[in-house]
């Protein structure tokens, strides 16, 4: 999200009038907004989509039939950790990405 449209997001979210044409709002600001809009909307998708990753791995940590000790070792709760925040970290895989190799 970029930071145009994260303020603008932010200050149309907090604002309680609606788009009004004739109050001065011009077809930028409706784009505007409108983009905003999209842009809440993705982040909350992407949020949905981290609790359900967060649920899978928890899942596959700990087996089927939720007997498997992966679940409760330091490694497992790493994982758990990190989809657990909504904070990206570059360094989180034990391991360079192939695009980051070159």
């Amino acid at each position: 999200m970029t930071d145009r449209f994260s303020k603008q997001a932010h200050d149309y979210a907090q604002s309680a009038q609606p788009l009004n044409p004739a109050a001065g709002w011009g077809r930028d600001d409706i784009s505007a907004a409108f983009q905003a809009g999209l842009e809440i909307q993705q982040h909350s998708d992407l949020e949905a989509m981290l609790q359900q990753a967060y649920q899978v791995i928890g899942t596959l940590l700990s087996g089927p039939d939720g007997e498997l000790v992966d679940f409760g070792l330091p490694a497992g709760q790493r994982v758990l950790d990190y989809f657990s925040k909504q904070k990206y970290d570059p360094n989180f895989l034990p391991f360079i990405h192939p695009r980051e190799e070159q």
